[in-house]
């Protein structure tokens, strides 16, 4: 699986670049198990306002237990050079997050 694919089971829900003094620093694709978040789509505007880890809990009564998050290194490709405007294998971060329920 590549590092920007989901398993089968998986949606993307939330596809965004995070932007900070005007430049693109980050692009964040967040996965979500459909049974657990019916009707997400219908939610986006909620979803921009307060969050997603808020938006699981207030709207969908999930209590987040506990993340493992893991923080590699990687030299930027074509998506990257498109998205953040930087040249070919220049070092970025690629961050994953797990989090669990608590129920």
């Amino acid at each position: 699986m590549s590092k920007l694919q989901a398993p089968i089971y998986m949606q993307i829900v939330n596809k965004r670049v995070k932007i900070a003094d005007d430049t693109p620093i980050a692009f964040i694709n967040n996965y979500l198990l459909p049974n657990k978040v019916p009707n997400l789509e219908e939610k986006v505007q909620i979803l921009q306002h307060i969050g997603l880890y808020r938006l699981l809990e207030k709207e969908y009564h999930l209590k987040l237990h506990s993340a493992v998050k893991t923080i590699s290194v990687y030299l930027s490709g074509p998506p990257d050079i498109k998205i953040f405007n930087i040249p070919k294998n220049r070092p970025l971060f690629l961050t994953n997050r797990i989090t669990y329920l608590d129920n």
